[in-house]
Formats: structure tokens, C-alpha cells, sequence
């Protein structure tokens, strides 16, 4: 058998993917997937990192999105917090329920990725042990978690409000990463064609 791609070169190697025959300098080019798709012939190598480029872009989107909601919703938390001590210093007004809102804000959106975490584990729980049923007076109530989402959610906040600043700097070093790293795979696949 010969390399499709050099079809007077003999094969070293068969595509895992295809089973077309690889040369040792197809198999060189391809070698960045061996570990998580075995040998691959150029064509299957294109295709696998077409598709890794657009999983990549998918989630730096997502990573993106995640930095900009949270340093916006901080920054609205931090600019009504400040309000709210203003308030409160001046005397004038009641700035307690716009400090409380403030610090809520500065930790929402970890507060609400931390009740989805509880949503998560008791959906997890639910497949592995079933459903939880109470019975009243007023009928059958499946178990939803409430109280495990509410306490995830104040867990949340609180931790919000310190470590958002932290996870947006993260978040915005790995987005640059990422970025760079997906260039770099763009720039190797035009190279291919």
C-alpha cells in the first residue's frame, strides 16, 4: 500500500480514521492528533482540526461572554455599593437596601452558576437514587431541591464577591490564550490546503 497523498511513497502507517495508507512525512505532519485520534492521514488530519477550531471558537465565545456579563454586573454592584455607603454616610437616606443590592450584584453571576452546580448535582442524585417524593395533605410533591439551590446560590454570591475580579482577570488570560492558540491552528490548516 501507498501514501494517498504521495501515491509513489510507500505507506508506513494506515489512517485510523479512513484506513488510506500515511508515509512517514504525512504521519510527521499529522503527529499533533496521534494521542487523542491515532494516525491520520492529511485529509482526516484537516478535518479534525476544522473541527477542534470550531469546538475552540464555540467555547472562547462562551469564555468571553462569562468575563463580560460578570465584569459588568461587578461593576454596576461596586458603582450601587458605593452609592449605598454614600447614602448611608450622608445620612439623608436609607442606603442599606442599595449597599445589600450592590454586593449582590457584585457576586451574581457566581451565585447563580453556583445554583446551577446544585441543580446539577441533584439531577446527577436523581438518576442514580430516583426521584424524591412528599406527600401532604394537599397531594404528591416531587423534591426540586429548593433549599440546596437557595444556600449554593448565597454561597455563591458571597464567594462572588471577592473572586469575581480574580476569574475575570483568569478568564480574560485564557481567552488570550485560547485566541492565540486558535490562530495558530487556522494559520497551521490554511498551510494543509
Amino acid at each position: 500500500m501507498n501514501c494517498t497523498k504521495h501515491p509513489n511513497v510507500p505507506a508506513v502507517a494506515q489512517c485510523s480514521n479512513c484506513g488510506a495508507g500515511v508515509c512517514t512525512e504525512c504521519a510527521e505532519i499529522t503527529e499533533p492528533a496521534r494521542e487523542s485520534c491515532g494516525v491520520l492521514c492529511v485529509d482526516c488530519y484537516k478535518g479534525e482540526l476544522e473541527r477542534t477550531i470550531t469546538s475552540a471558537k464555540k467555547k472562547n465565545g462562551k469564555r468571553l461572554t462569562r468575563v463580560l456579563i460578570s465584569s459588568i454586573l461587578y461593576l454596576i454592584g461596586v458603582i450601587a455599593a458605593i452609592c449605598g455607603v454614600l447614602e448611608i454616610m450622608d445620612g439623608a437616606g436609607d442606603g442599606v437596601p442599595i449597599l445589600i443590592l450592590g454586593i449582590v450584584l457584585c457576586g451574581l453571576y457566581t451565585g447563580l452558576t453556583w445554583k446551577k452546580a446544585a441543580q446539577d448535582k441533584h439531577d446527577r442524585d436523581e438518576m442514580q437514587n430516583g426521584a424524591t417524593y412528599v406527600i401532604t395533605d394537599d397531594g404528591i410533591y416531587k423534591k426540586d431541591a429548593f433549599w440546596l439551590k437557595l444556600v449554593y446560590f448565597f454561597i455563591g454570591v458571597a464567594l462572588g464577591v471577592i473572586m469575581t475580579p480574580v476569574n475575570v482577570i483568569r478568564g480574560s488570560v485564557t481567552y488570550a490564550k485560547f485566541k492565540k492558540l486558535i490562530k495558530g491552528m487556522q494559520k497551521e490548516l490554511s498551510a494543509l490546503n
